[in-house]
């Protein structure tokens, strides 16, 4: 959430005819509602299932992209599947831990935490 000046715009019309006034004002924050627990738990439900798609359809990329259609992957490429399942996981682990600082530093920010 940003903070800094806003301005209301106000349309008035009269006899003398229309104009228009806007009236800056400071906009901050002034708190956040907390989670609620059932809205947390499936908010994280649907990160699992967001982290394991990315994850398999990687694994799947890697050890069967250049299989002709039909073909069953080889110990090779059930192989170069398996590392990037690892790697993958990794990644996805490090991209939900900055995340998750990221959240923290701006809930700081905004005084919700």
């Amino acid at each position: 959430m940003a903070d800094g000046p806003l301005a209301a715009v106000v349309h008035l019309e009269g006899s003398r005819g229309s104009a228009q006034i806007a009236i800056p004002f400071a906009s901050y924050p002034q708190g956040t509602l907390p989670l609620g627990n059932g809205l947390a738990a499936a908010l994280i439900g649907l990160l699992v299932l967001l982290a394991a798609g990315m994850v398999s359809i990687v694994a799947a990329f890697v050890r069967e992209g250049d299989l002709q259609p039909g073909a069953a992957p080889d110990a090779d490429g059930d192989r170069r599947g398996r590392r990037a399942v690892i790697v993958m996981t990794a990644v996805v682990i490090a991209m939900v831990t900055a995340g998750g600082y990221w959240w923290n530093s701006e809930s700081l920010n905004t005084g919700a935490g």
